[in-house]
This record gives structure tokens, C-alpha cells and sequence, in this order.
């Protein structure tokens, strides 16, 4: 678990969990086969590669890589931001927020 203040980089995940809580950050993960990473409100991720395994996303997920054997679930008040997909692969839950473009994030005047 990786709480306030806390980052996580390069971790690799297969067949148990990470969990990345508010004020917390993970960089660069591999989520593999059977694993998974939640992204909990307040919570960064950046640079995930999802083979196998699944994101679930109510915080913000930023340059996710999902394979085809990978998939995300993103939930209300979540925002994932310039992910790449090699198959639709991203199931998407009433209020959150899908952003294929970079620029897409800054804020509304």
C-alpha cells in the first residue's frame, strides 16, 4: 500500500495487489497476470503497463500502457489521462472521465 507522501516505482505485480491511496504515488508498475492495481481517490499513477492484469481507477492514471491481455476500470471520480490501448480494454462507470490527449487535462476557464 502506498499512502501519503509515499511513492512506489517499478513495481511489478502478478497474482496479488498494489494499492496507491491519497497522497500517494506509483511510477512505471507492470501489472501482470492475476495482479492488479487500484488507484483510489487522491491517489497518481504514471506510466503503468497493464499485460494481464487490471487497473481499477477512482483516482487519476496518467500514460497507461494496456496490452491486449490488460484492462482498466475506471470509476466515479476517476480520470485516466493519455492512455495507450492495443484493444478497447477500458470499461468506464458513471461520472469518470476519459482523456486520449494530454492537453486534454487543463482546466476549464
Amino acid at each position: 500500500m502506498i499512502e501519503i507522501g509515499g511513492t512506489a516505482s517499478g513495481t511489478t505485480v502478478s497474482g496479488g495487489s498494489e494499492i496507491v491511496s491519497a497522497g500517494g504515488t506509483a511510477t512505471a508498475a507492470m501489472i501482470g497476470p492475476g495482479g492488479v492495481e487500484i488507484v483510489t481517490d487522491g491517489g497518481l499513477d504514471v506510466g503503468a503497463t497493464i499485460a494481464g492484469g487490471t487497473q481499477d481507477i477512482t483516482g487519476l492514471a496518467i500514460g497507461a500502457q494496456i496490452a491486449s491481455s490488460g484492462s482498466a476500470m475506471l470509476s466515479a471520480g476517476g480520470a485516466m489521462v493519455s492512455a495507450s490501448l492495443r484493444r478497447p480494454a477500458v470499461r468506464l462507470c458513471s461520472r469518470a472521465v476519459w482523456r486520449s490527449r494530454p492537453w486534454s487535462i487543463r482546466p476549464r476557464r
